[in-house]
């Protein structure tokens, strides 16, 4: 006689949602277990993005008693439903796109949405990290702040190519086979026409304004961050390859290490990993 065995495969979750969505608008499913029916009820509406339409959407749900809704975090659309569902005590799950994928064939909005209710029913994927609100926008003002470093840096490539092109080549005055009042005069015999003097002049003013963003947008982490103490490593130990210890602990440590230039990929997912505050 053959041992009997289970099937781990239940309903998590009597009433989920599934919501696709868009820029403009998005397509809400719900599948319902009611008590004393064989099969469950699919429920599909659709509302706008904007604010009212995720105030309709919240009250929607919260009239059909819904408890679960699963999303699939593609591109920045998804935030602003996420934080809606959460703020109206709604289990949101954010799910990557990849393992949710349906079978190849005709795929509408309303069958999307419906997969997707039917995978936070039953909880056939586990949800991807989504930080909390505060975090999110730390880590946006980190990126942001990386790329005016890399602006600065490209301005200041095309600085040095108008001052080379015009024989006024910066490491002249640091060659050492010269004195140094001869390499000046040297360098000083070059004149800047016209329009690259325009250029040149253009080129500093954007890079004077880039370094006054990234001083502005460094106080504004510190003041977001003020509160936080700040993690001491032994003496000895390198800091790039331990994580820190909590969520308020590893948002500083992540952005003093961007800062810095003395960080990794593998360092910055375990910084992120601990802030936990909003997994969906």
């Amino acid at each position: 006689m053959d041992n009997p065995s289970f099937d781990e495969m239940h309903v998590v979750e009597p009433r989920t949602a599934g919501i696709d969505v868009h820029k403009l608008q998005m397509t809400v499913s719900l599948r319902l277990c009611e008590p004393g029916q064989s099969l469950p009820v699919a429920v599909t509406s659709t509302f706008p993005t904007r604010p009212f339409g995720l105030r309709d959407m919240v009250g929607w749900l919260g009239g059909h008693k819904v408890a679960a809704a699963t999303m699939e975090g593609i591109g920045i659309y998804w935030e602003r439903p996420f934080r809606a569902l959460q703020e109206a005590g709604v289990r949101a799950r954010l799910v990557h796109a990849q393992p949710v994928g349906q079978l190849k064939g005709k795929k509408t909005d309303v069958s999307d949405g419906i997969w997707l209710a039917r995978v936070c029913q039953f909880e056939l994927v586990q949800a991807s990290f989504a930080p909390s609100r505060e975090f999110s926008e730390l880590r946006r003002m980190c990126r942001f702040r990386r790329k005016l470093v890399q602006d600065g840096a490209r301005l200041r490539q095309r600085i040095h190519k108008i001052i080379d092109r015009a024989g006024l080549p910066l490491g002249e005055l640091t060659h050492h086979g010269r004195s140094k009042i001869e390499r000046m005069t040297l360098t000083l015999e070059a004149r800047l026409d016209t329009h690259s003097d325009w250029r040149l002049r253009g080129l500093l003013d954007d890079h004077d304004g880039i370094k006054e963003r990234i001083e502005d947008l460094d106080e504004r982490v510190e003041r977001s961050l003020e509160g936080v103490p700040a993690r001491t490593e032994p003496a000895g130990d390198d800091p790039r390859h331990r994580p820190p210890d909590g969520p308020q602990t590893a948002a500083r440590s992540l952005f003093l290490r961007r800062r810095a230039g003395c960080w990794d990929r593998g360092t910055s997912a375990r910084c992120w990993s601990r802030c936990g505050a909003g997994r969906g």
